[in-house]
């Protein structure tokens, strides 16, 4: 007789190790499985595809040169038109204090025409030249401004000559705006139209000044005029 024993899987009650069913519960008996053997472990190593070699992208140096010069004259233009804003804003400035100046002063003389000629010339020379900023805002009109005291000086001194008393200023305004000054510059198509638009800028100023003249020698001759009738 066998002495090894196999516990019924359902009720736990030890059994001969050849009986076929529990002495117990009469279930079924199960040899004991033989034991499966340990699993293998087996390792993979990972085959790794060789790496895809780097591929520098370099520019070639005709591209680089393009680039460099875009770069380049991009920055040229846009200081050219900074510029170009404070140079117009100067000579702008420049054109109607020296045409306000000649127009007022022939206005009250009694030279409207001759001081409209020289205020378009004015213009026209200040359009012609390339100045700095404060050169352009201050030249003519200190030129302007100068030939108008030594005119004013002609006139009180017995020379009631418009087109004489007007000369000094004009002649003076032009001096100053052509010299010190310079042709041409960046954008060429604004180059070609700035004299025409200082040419009207300064008859459009100078009639101003014109009407600001002719009103204050409309006002000293209505005053004088009642003054002389309250002396009667």
């Amino acid at each position: 007789m066998s002495t090894k024993q196999i516990a019924c899987q359902w009720c736990g009650v030890l059994n001969d190790g050849v009986a076929a069913e529990c002495v117990a519960c009469g279930g079924p008996l199960e040899a004991e499985a033989a034991p499966y053997p340990p699993p293998k472990l087996y390792t993979v190593e990972p085959t790794l595809a060789p790496a895809a070699p780097m591929v520098a992208v370099e520019k070639r140096p005709g591209e680089i040169d393009e680039l460099a010069q875009g770069a380049e004259k991009l920055m040229q233009g846009a200081v050219g038109a900074y510029s170009l804003f404070w140079q117009t804003l100067g000579e702008a400035l420049g054109i109607a204090v020296s045409c306000l100046v000649l127009g007022f002063f022939g206005g009250a003389i009694g030279g409207g025409g001759w001081a409209l000629l020289a205020c378009a010339a004015v213009g026209l020379a200040v359009g012609l030249t390339t100045k700095p900023f404060w050169l352009a805002a201050l030249s003519a009109p200190l030129g302007a401004l100068l030939g108008a005291i030594i005119g004013l000086a002609l006139w009180l001194a017995g020379v009631r000559i418009p087109a004489l008393a007007l000369l000094p200023g004009a002649a003076l305004a032009l001096l100053a705006a052509l010299l010190g000054g310079k042709r041409g510059g960046m954008f060429q198509g604004w180059q070609r139209l700035r004299p025409f638009l200082g040419l009207i800028g300064g008859f459009a100023f100078g009639l101003g000044g014109l009407l600001l003249g002719r009103l204050l020698l409309l006002l000293v001759q209505y005053l004088l005029s009642h003054a002389f009738i309250l002396a009667v």
